[in-house]
Formats: structure tokens, C-alpha cells, sequence
């Protein structure tokens, strides 16, 4: 017997959107884990479709059915024994599930054992567990496997069956193909789809028919064939006297090569018997011609001509395949369920017939053909009525000799117009059905490329979430390459455009991995030594390479040094692997301004030189050699002398500014400061195991920084089970103590801040560097990623009691492979080059987006493609140029705060609404106000403020409420040049309105404790829906006749113009906020073209929905997530997205305004 193991279904609502499965993967995903063995498990497999898909992998044996649940690794080894069952082997292992071969020792029979995973079922019903057990169970058919019994133990479920000993069909057909006849090929289908017949009077749908679920037992006393048939596997079978719920109906199911329409159409509710009558179709296809139907198809494609048209006909690919047979087949393939064969048990009788050698109902013979038939079969008949035929045509062909010419004439000219006729008809028909099929390929193949980039972009969003740039701007560009031009239009692949690269720049990639580097920050320049022996300096603004040398053939660089004044270069050389040498294979090499020729040079080091520095005077150059005593060299005199013992590798040698100390690695956990004048060590640090909360492990210092002010220092250290990051306080202790020393009991720590552990994805650091200004941290680990801590929460993770890991600021995958070198150019900015010889700039400074001429805001609006229209707490507004920064006093401060800002669709008149409850109209041409409606307080209220305003799409109407219940309806008109304003009605409502905008009929809908249109000519308000609790924003997309709304509980809803919803997302899938508050939406937009929204919560995220089918596709990274998004803004180009985030400083204090923040999409 063989098992399939299958995984529960994703949802998905169309076609591709299906095959994708990928619409829910990000659904728990935070930053993301960067390590490939903690990944979630539904994105493996998600991945695993896509490939299948897209990458044109073979589909035949593929089964579909992606689960959004997490699921953990495989047990275990092979168990010796389940019950009474000795375990003999392993037949198969799934995703799911691992097939046995065991020994029943009470029955004494070979059995097959299907083990489930242990977490692949247990919180399920016992009606999904044993959903494939049950509908076996309630099967007896010679050509179906049977199940013995089904075993519950510790939870986990054991399938015990018939074990059939033979290969399935599938590796038969590999190795046989050319041997199967045509009788044996019917005579198989005859048999499976006999077996089928008996599940469906049992209503049961099996929904994976392939040869791979179809094991050949052998057999001697069948006269027919040499095994026996057997079709097993019924994971996927669907009951139809059971009803399905509406996200188990949208999940796709089945082989896609052997899947109906329907199946990738249509929901579970429409699969029905039809479905397996099309997979024996495709089966009977493979058995007759060798070969799949759409085999010349693969990934999209073939699931497009599945769907759109039918395979090529069976003569066509094998010449013998007999015509009836061929018509068996194609019908079973008919594109509609109706046009196949009402049940299989007609598709049995028409095999039966063929068998036969009667007629078949798929093909009616005609008279002729019907007549060559009899003739075949009745010979001595067939000669009787020939000759009766030869002497009645004989006495007719005399009797109408004399007119048969006329008659001749007559019928060929009916007969011509006729053909005519029906030609003329057949063509103009064929050419519609063309028409139709075309225009049917274009729609479905524009779907599929939209599904398609729907999930690139959440790829590269979930890429971007964790930091890894690279692999979002590979998915970034392979979406360019199937879109075409479109994608330069398209809003999310533009946005992902700009924030793959952003604060990033690369310099000219290296032609072997990076050595070393050293800023000359004197001269602006950084000296990049690789190891292949090239030597470049590039200049720190333009990162154009202005100098290069070449060692020696067959050297490499493995140190290197620049002196103070920038007019020496020291470089360390040793031998590349294989050189052979008579001398010493270590040297050094100083260079001089511009010189190309070494100006001195010393040979015969006894090991590699790990490490070079100059001190303060430029003539003495400090050397440490692996495993080697550091020495000085003076370049003056060419002295030479040991100066300190040591017995480590000597990866860092680190001068102070002033070049008057040398820090440096002495023992595996101690490193030493000594005066570079005297020699005399002037502080010795420890690193204990307590210190970094690690227990009799094995650990080594590895490489070394020292901040600019000379207060800290970091080092990285390695150790059998990860990596850290210590850092110490150099002004604190005293000369010759262990102020790395813990004291458990007071919790006190001298010297040591805190270490900071490296997750398993980073493995380790290969190098650490403090900024210029000694605010942040810089590691870059052996996984290529550069991470930032901010000093302040170093210093405050260590003031915890117990002390806790400080959170990183910015992390981010640079590198495809280890990070060999960090440095500080001239501009303060960060330089990393990698085992992949990438030298990348990071410069945190860009990262900022805050439009910084804008002062702190209480609200903005757009104004055109370039400005924004903010309004502030002081009552002011400005109008800002997002590009520019330039920015203007549009009306000055001294009012009251504005709470809410409203342009007409021209840009003419501004609507300022005022936490007072007044309104200002402004004249943008004049920068004047020329309206205003004065604020009325309700001293019983303690809410007075505009709440929001709207217009029509005309801009000819004003809808204005105050304090939640007042509603004001004015005319904006034109008097003379002058913009005009006139009241229309003014009403009390009966319930609290939180938005309210325009419908077609320019009555109002309005939002609140109810959703109710306002009937203007009628002055009576009507209730059209419930209403949404907590509703926080509402907008209208510029294209369409849709509104979205969002609210606090998360979800984002789609309303007709009459305020009906017509669709509600899913919840924002971020699991690890707090319910009800942190997942509120409290912001929301729509992009120029209608198809994205961007959403804003109450902790500073802001999020990619499609706005198609409100599908969460996923987080944008913008760096300073901490504060509530009061307002989102999207240029009338998508040339840019403009925030506003308010912070709550304290729940009893009044919200502190941010200022409007920026991400440009150019």
C-alpha cells in the first residue's frame, strides 16, 4: 500500500490567488526570524507552491493542500514496534506523515501503517482527524485498499491497511509505457473507475485520482491483466452529505495535472462527482498517447489552458489511438461538469461498449461507418443485400438516365449555395469564439500576473520587515521582469524601489573578499585592502576608486594600517594558499603619499601578521603576529623589539586618538591597555562567564573596538554555542583589578554594561566598530547583517534588575557572507565590506523622514503633487513642499488648534475646522480668509470640535460636524472672482456621526452608532446598515465608487456610496500586539489608481493592503514605529506617502504632535 501524506487547506479566492497560497503566510510574521530553520512553516511550503508554479517544476505528482497552521519538524527515528505491529521499514515519509511496513504478529500479515504527526491533528475534531479512516471504512471494493483498523495513541493517529505489494502505476507507466495496449488501458479504467462508482453511491469524492495513488498488485489468475488495479489515498476525499464551512469551501485541493476546472475555479461546494469522472480523463489520456494532456504546459500556463480550453486530441498525439476511445477521453475532459458523462457509471458502459465493439455514446457512428460495421460482422448478409442494392440501382440508373444531367446541374448549384452560406456562418462564428477565447486569455493571464506580484510584494515586504534589503530588491526586480512597463507605474513596486536601498550606498564591489579597512578621515578617504593583494583608496563623498595597487604576484593582504597624518600605509602580506617561497612568507610594507614603491620593507616574521597600527609619531608601526609577542618597529632607525608577550591571534591591534595606548587581546577571555611610551599596562580586562550569564562554556575575545572618547570598549566573543558582544566602561575600576567581575548577590557590575547575545541567525560577530559620535553600536555578524544598538539602551538594559538584552535599533542583511571588516569613514557614516568583497556605506541619517521645516502638526492634507497643508496645535497652517522643504505661513497662529483640514478637488478653498468648533474658509489664491462660521460652546459638553468635514466630488458642497451631533450642509460657490459660502441646511442629529461623504445623488451618507443616509429633499434621515464600532478613518478612493472605512478592531471594510458594506478584511495579523488597542487602525488612504490602501495603527505601523480584495500584504518598515498614525496622506502622483504620528507621553497627558513624516517613491 502507499500513503500520500497532505497538508489542510489555505484559503484562497481565485484562481492563481489559490496557487500562490501565500494571501495568509505573513499572517503571525513580526520582523521575522532570519534564520531558515526557525522559519515559519507555512511560508516553506508556500514557497515550495510558488516554485512549483513558477519556476516550471513538474506538477504530475503534486498534490495541493497548504495549511496556514504551524507545523513542527518529523518525530523522530523509525519506532521498533506500534502495538501489536512490528515495524519492518519505512515505505514513505511526507510533511504530514510517515508510512511503515509492519508485521501484524497476532494475524500474522504484512500491514501498512500511515503515522500521523503528532501536531498535525490533535487539536482537530474527530471528524477531520478520521475523516480519510471513515470514509474508507465505509468502502468494500476488490479494486480499492482497505483499512484495517485506526489507533489512538498518546494522541497521535495510526492508519493500519492492506499492504499491497507491488509499484504503483506511476512507476510502472516510467518503465512500461511502450508495453500497454489499448485493450489494457481500458480494461484498467474499467476497473478504477468501477471502484469510483462504488464511492460516489457512497457520496464520496476522492479528488486526487492519479497514477501515483495507484498500486498494480501483482497477480497469476487474472486472464485480463497481470496485476490488479488498486487506487488508495483518500486524504482529500470530500463527503457530500456533510456540509463545509466557507473557508474549508475556498481552500484549493488536488493534483494540479489531473485537477478539473472547477477545482481551480470554484469553491469545495461545487466539487462533485464530475471532478473524479475529469481526473480518470486525464489518466485514460496518459494510458493511451504516454503523455499528460497539457504536458507541453507548465506552472501558469498550464493551469490557464486547463481552465480556457481542451488538450490537443489524443490521434493527434498517438496515431493509433483508436477514434472511439479518443471520444471516451475527450468527453471526460469536457470543460463543464454538464457536458460529461452524467455519472461514471455511463462512462463505464461506454468502456464496456468499446470492449465490445459496439457503438459508443461519445461518438455516434454515422450510416456508413455503421454500415462497414454489420459488413464486418455479417459477412454471407452483407453479400445478399449488395447484390439486391447493384440490381435496384441498376433498373434506377436506366429508368432516370434521360434528365439526370439537369438534375446534377441543379443539386451542384443548391449544394454550392448552401456550403456558402454555411462557410459564411461557420467563419463569423469561429471568429467570435476566437474573439471571446482572446479576450478570456487576456483577462485570466492579467489575473495571474496580478496575483503573482501580490505576492512578490509580500515577499519583499517580509523581507524588508527583517532587515534583508538584498533579497527585497531581488523579489523587487523579478516582479519588473513579468510586468513589464506597468510595474514602473505601479504604487507598492515603487515603494519597495525606494526602501530596498534606503540609507544605503554601494561602492565598486572588490575582486576578492574584503581584508581590511582604514579610514584616512584626514584626506576623506577609505583604504580598502582584499585579499587577493589589491589595494584601494576611494574617495569618502563620490565612492570612486582615485587609487589602486597590486602587491607582489602571489601575496595576499592581511593587515593594514594608515598613519595619523594619512602619509603612510602600512600593509601586511602573506603568502596566498599554495605559494611556495625559500624566504619567510611574512612581510609588511609601508607606502608613502602617493608612491606606487614601498619605502621600507621587513621579511621573515615568524607568523602571519594579523595586525597593524601607527602610534601618535608616524615612524613607529605596531605589529601582531598570530600567536606572537606585539612589537614595534621604528620606520626611523628600523629598529626592532618585542614589547608585550601574548599568546592570541592579534586580529585587532586599537591606538587611541592620541596614539598614546595600544588595546590588545592577550588571553582567550582577558584582553590589555598598555602606554605605547613605556610599555607599562595601564589596565587588564576580564570577561567572566557570569558576566555574559554562560556556564562552563568555552569562549575566546575574538576582535576588539574602543569608542572615540575612549569610555567604552566592545568586544566580540565566540564561544562553542553562539556568539556575544561585551561591552565594558573603560572609567570605571581601577589599573590591574577584574572590573568585569559579577557580583551576584548586589547585582553590581564594575566594568561590564552588558552583553548582548547574537541569535542563531547571525551565529556569531566577525567585527564590532562604535560611531563617531559613540551613540550607537555596530555588529556585523557571520551571516552578513549589520546591526545597530542605540548606547542608550545598552546603558538602560543593564540599569534592569535582573539586567535584560537591549533591543536593536536596526538590523539589516548587507552581505552574503560574513561581515569581514566595519569601519568609520570621514563622514561618520559606517563601511562594511564582506567575505563577498561588497564594500556598502550605511548612513542612519538618511533613515529620517521628518519634513523637517514642518514644526509638530495636529493634521495634514495634501495639496497636489508636491505640497502638503499641515495644521498645527499653536492654530497656524503651512503649506510645505515635500521635496524641497520649503515652507510657508499660509494663515498665522493665535487661534485655536486645528483639528481638521479640507480641500476642494481644485485646490482653491482650504476648510480649517478648530478644536473650538469654528471653521475657517480659505482663499488659496489670496491666502485669505474669507469665510468663517464662529464656535458656539456647549458649557454643558465637553466636546466642542469639529470632528470632520467633507465635500462632494464637484467641490460645489461642504458637510461639516461639530461636536458629534451637529451637521452643517453648505454651498461653495463663486461670487464675482471671489469664492463664496452659504449655508443649505443645518440639523441636530439623534445619534453620534463619526464620517459622513457624498453619494451619487449628492444626499449624505453618514457614519456612526449607525450607517444612515441622509435624504436632503426630504430633510429625514434613513437607516441603511448597523453601524461600526469604533471607527477611526474613512476615505474614498479617487477612482471607483468605494469607500473604505477602518476601525479599532483591526479590520479594514468596503462600503457602496450608499454605505452598505460589501466586504470586511481580516484582521491586521500582527499576533504579538495587544488585543483591541494595538492592532487598531487609526489611519487610512487609498493611492492614486484605487488598487493599494496604506493603513495606520495605534503603535506607529503602517501596513499594504490590496485594495481589490482587502488583503493584508504586509508591514512598512519606517524606522520610528512608536507613536499613533493620526493622518495618512498619498501624493495625486504616488510620488510620495506623507504620515502624521502623534505620541502619548503619559495616558493622563494631552498628545504631543511629531512632525509629518516622508516616504518618497520617486
Amino acid at each position: 500500500m502507499s500513503f500520500r501524506t497532505t497538508q489542510s487547506n489555505t484559503s484562497y479566492r481565485r484562481l492563481i490567488e489559490k496557487a500562490t497560497a501565500y494571501d495568509d503566510h505573513l499572517a503571525s510574521e513580526q520582523d521575522g526570524p532570519s534564520n531558515a530553520n526557525s522559519l515559519d512553516p507555512k511560508l516553506v511550503e508556500t514557497i515550495k507552491l510558488l516554485h512549483a508554479l513558477f519556476k516550471e517544476r513538474s506538477l504530475d505528482d503534486a498534490t495541493v493542500s497548504i495549511s496556514c497552521d504551524a507545523k513542527d519538524p518529523a518525530d523522530g527515528a523509525m519506532p521498533e514496534q506500534i502495538e501489536r505491529f512490528a515495524i519492518r521499514g519505512i515505505l514513505g515519509s511526507g510533511g504530514f506523515a510517515t508510512v511503515y511496513r509492519g508485521f501484524d504478529e497476532v494475524l500474522q500479515r504484512d500491514v501498512a501503517i500511515k503515522a500521523l504527526r503528532r501536531n498535525s491533528s490533535p487539536n482537530l475534531p474527530d471528524e477531520q482527524r478520521l475523516r480519510e479512516a471513515r470514509a474508507v471504512a465505509r468502502l468494500s471494493h476488490p479494486n480499492l485498499v482497505p483499512i484495517y483498523e485506526v489507533l489512538d495513541i498518546d494522541g497521535r493517529l495510526y492508519l493500519v491497511a492492506e499492504f499491497c505489494d507491488g509499484p504503483t502505476l506511476a512507476s510502472w507507466l516510467r518503465d512500461n509505457a511502450d508495453r500497454l495496449s489499448v485493450a489494457d488501458s481500458v480494461e484498467i479504467m474499467v476497473r478504477l473507475a468501477s471502484a469510483i462508482e462504488h464511492a460516489h453511491g457512497r457520496s464520496l469524492v476522492h479528488r486526487d485520482i492519479k497514477p501515483a495513488n495507484i498500486i498494480l498488485a501483482m497477480t497469476t489468475n487474472d486472464s485480463k491483466l497481470p496485476f490488479e488495479p488498486r487506487l488508495t489515498d483518500f486524504g482529500l476525499v470530500r463527503d457530500l452529505s456533510q456540509t463545509i464551512d466557507e473557508q474549508t469551501a475556498r481552500r484549493l485541493v488536488g493534483t494540479f495535472q489531473y485537477m478539473a476546472p472547477e477545482q481551480f475555479l470554484h469553491s469545495q461546494l461545487d466539487h462533485n462527482e464530475a471532478c473524479d469522472q475529469y481526473a480518470l480523463g486525464v489518466l485514460f489520456y496518459r494510458l493511451l498517447t504516454g503523455r499528460l494532456p497539457h504536458a507541453e504546459k507548465s506552472g501558469i500556463e498550464m493551469v490557464e489552458a486547463v481552465c480556457t480550453g481542451p488538450p490537443a486530441k489524443l490521434r493527434s498525439v498517438k496515431a493509433s489511438v483508436p477514434l472511439d476511445a479518443e471520444a471516451i477521453c475527450l468527453r471526460c475532459l469536457e470543460l463543464e461538469p454538464d457536458q460529461r458523462y452524467p455519472s461514471v457509471s455511463h462512462l463505464i458502459d461506454d468502456l464496456r461498449r468499446f470492449q465490445q465493439g459496439l457503438e459508443v455514446k461519445a461518438r455516434p457512428r454515422g450510416i456508413i461507418e455503421r454500415s462497414l460495421t454489420f459488413v464486418g460482422g455479417h459477412p454471407v448478409e452483407s453479400a445478399l443485400l449488395t447484390l439486391m442494392l447493384i440490381a435496384i440501382s441498376s433498373t434506377a440508373v436506366i429508368s432516370m438516365s434521360h434528365n439526370r444531367a439537369l438534375r446534377e446541374q441543379q443539386h451542384v448549384l443548391q449544394v454550392a449555395v448552401s456550403r456558402a452560406l454555411d462557410a459564411e456562418a461557420l467563419a463569423e462564428e469561429s471568429l467570435d469564439g476566437e474573439r471571446r477565447q482572446r479576450e478570456l486569455a487576456l483577462e485570466s493571464r492579467a489575473k495571474a500576473k496580478r496575483i503573482a506580484m501580490l505576492s512578490d510584494i509580500k515577499l519583499a515586504l517580509a523581507s524588508l520587515s527583517r532587515g534583508d534589503a538584498p533579497d527585497a530588491a531581488a523579489t523587487v526586480n523579478r516582479i519588473k521582469e513579468y510586468v513589464d512597463s506597468d510595474a514602473d507605474n505601479d504604487f507598492a513596486v515603487a515603494m519597495l524601489g525606494n526602501l530596498v536601498g534606503e540609507g544605503t550606498t554601494q561602492w565598486p564591489e572588490g575582486p576578492a573578499p574584503v581584508a581590511e579597512i582604514a579610514p584616512v578621515n584626514s584626506k576623506g578617504q577609505t583604504c580598502i585592502g582584499y585579499v587577493d593583494g589589491t589595494l584601494r583608496m576611494v574617495d569618502d563623498q563620490s565612492g570612486k576608486v582615485v587609487r589602486e595597487l597590486v602587491m607582489p604576484e602571489g601575496k595576499n593582504i592581511c593587515a593594514l594600517a594608515v598613519s595619523e597624518n594619512a602619509e603612510r600605509i602600512a600593509v601586511g602580506l602573506c603568502d596566498q594558499p599554495g605559494t611556495r617561497s625559500v624566504f619567510a612568507a611574512n612581510e609588511v610594507h609601508v607606502f608613502e603619499n602617493n608612491d606606487d614603491k614601498p619605502i621600507f620593507t621587513r621579511w621573515g616574521f615568524p607568523t602571519t601578521i594579523e595586525s597593524l597600527t601607527f602610534l601618535a609619531d608616524p615612524d613607529q608601526l605596531a605589529i601582531g603576529c598570530r600567536y606572537s609577542p606585539v612589537s614595534l618597529i621604528s620606520l626611523a632607525d628600523q629598529s626592532y623589539k618585542k614589547v608585550f608577550p601574548s599568546h592570541r591571534r592579534h586580529r585587532e591591534l586599537h591606538t587611541s586618538v592620541d596614539g598614546s595606548t595600544i588595546t590588545f587581546i592577550h588571553e582567550a577571555d582577558l584582553f590589555l591597555q598598555f602606554d605605547s611610551a613605556t610599555h607599562e599596562v595601564l589596565r587588564e580586562l576580564k570577561i567572566q562567564n557570569r558576566a555574559m550569564k554562560l556556564t562552563d562554556m568555552c569562549y575566546n575575545i575574538h576582535r576588539i573596538s574602543v569608542s572615540h572618547d575612549q569610555r567604552y570598549v566592545a568586544v566580540t566573543v565566540s564561544y562553542s554555542d553562539g556568539g556575544r558582544v561585551v561591552v565594558a566602561d573603560l572609567s570605571a575600576g581601577s589599573p590591574h583589578e577584574f572590573p568585569g567581575s559579577f557580583d551576584p548577590e548586589s547585582q553590581h557590575r564594575r566594568e561590564v554594561i552588558w552583553s548582548i547575545l547574537l541569535d542563531s541567525s547571525s551565529s556569531y560577530a566577525d567585527s564590532v566598530v562604535f560611531s563617531k559620535d559613540n551613540s550607537q553600536l555596530f555588529i556585523g555578524s557571520a551571516a552578513g547583517d549589520v546591526i545597530c544598538y542605540d548606547m542608550v539602551d545598552i546603558l538602560a538594559a543593564s540599569q534592569n534588575v535582573p539586567p535584560t538584552e537591549p533591543t536593536c535599533s536596526d538590523r539589516r542583511v548587507i552581505h552574503q557572507g560574513p561581515v569581514n571588516q566595519l569601519a568609520v569613514d570621514s563622514l561618520g557614516r559606517i563601511i562594511s565590506g564582506g567575505e563577498d568583497g561588497r564594500v556598502t556605506v550605511l548612513d542612519r541619517s538618511t533613515i529620517d523622514r521628518s519634513i523637517q521645516s514642518v514644526p509638530p502638526a495636529a493634521t495634514i492634507v495634501r495639496h497636489g503633487k508636491e505640497t502638503i497643508v499641515s495644521g498645527h496645535t499653536d492654530g497656524s497652517v503651512r503649506l510645505s513642499n515635500a521635496f524641497t522643504g520649503h515652507s510657508e505661513i499660509i494663515v498665522s497662529a493665535g487661534k485655536s488648534t486645528v483639528s481638521e483640514l479640507c480641500l476642494d478637488p481644485h485646490g482653491r478653498v482650504l476648510v480649517i475646522g478648530r478644536v473650538n468648533g469654528s471653521v475657517d474658509f480659505l482663499d488659496f489664491d489670496s491666502r485669505k480668509i474669507f469665510h468663517r462660521i464662529p464656535h458656539v460652546v456647549d458649557e454643558n459638553s465637553t466636546r466642542n470640535s469639529v470632528d470632520f468635514i467633507t465635500m462632494n466630488s464637484e467641490g460645489t458642497e461642504v458637510a461639516i460636524c461639530v461636536a458629534g451631533f451637529s451637521l452643517l450642509v453648505l454651498e461653495l460657490g463663486n461670487n464675482g472672482n471671489q469664492p463664496s459660502v452659504s449655508l443649505v441646511s443645518e440639523h441636530q442629529l439623534t445619534s453620534s456621526v463619526d464620517a459622513a461623504w457624498f453619494s451619487d445623488s449628492q444626499d449624505l451618507v453618514l457614519l456612526g452608532d449607525l450607517v444612515k443616509q441622509w435624504v436632503r429633499s426630504k430633510a429625514i434621515s434613513q437607516t441603511v446598515d448597523s453601524g461600526i464600532g469604533g471607527l477611526t478613518a474613512v476615505i474614498k478612493e479617487p477612482v471607483g465608487d468605494s469607500v473604505y472605512s477602518g476601525a479599532r478592531d483591526g479590520r479594514i471594510r468596503r462600503h457602496d456610496l450608499a454605505g452598505k458594506v460589501t466586504m470586511t478584511s481580516d484582521r491586521w495579523p500582527r499576533p504579538t500586539l495587544h488585543v483591541g488597542i494595538d492592532s487598531a487602525i487609526t489611519a487610512l488612504s487609498v493611492d492614486a489608481t484605487g488598487r493599494y490602501l496604506v493603513a495606520g495603527n495605534y503603535t506607529g505601523h503602517l501596513s499594504l493592503w490590496d485594495a481589490e480584495t482587502l488583503q493584508y500584504l504586509g508591514h512598512i518598515p519606517t524606522h520610528d514605529e512608536q507613536a499613533p498614525i493620526r493622518r495618512i496622506e498619498i501624493a495625486a502622483d504616488n510620488q510620495w506617502i506623507s504620515y502624521l504620528e502623534r505620541h502619548v507621553e503619559d495616558p493622563t497627558s494631552r498628545p504631543k504632535s511629531h512632525r509629518p513624516k516622508l516616504i518618497r517613491l520617486e
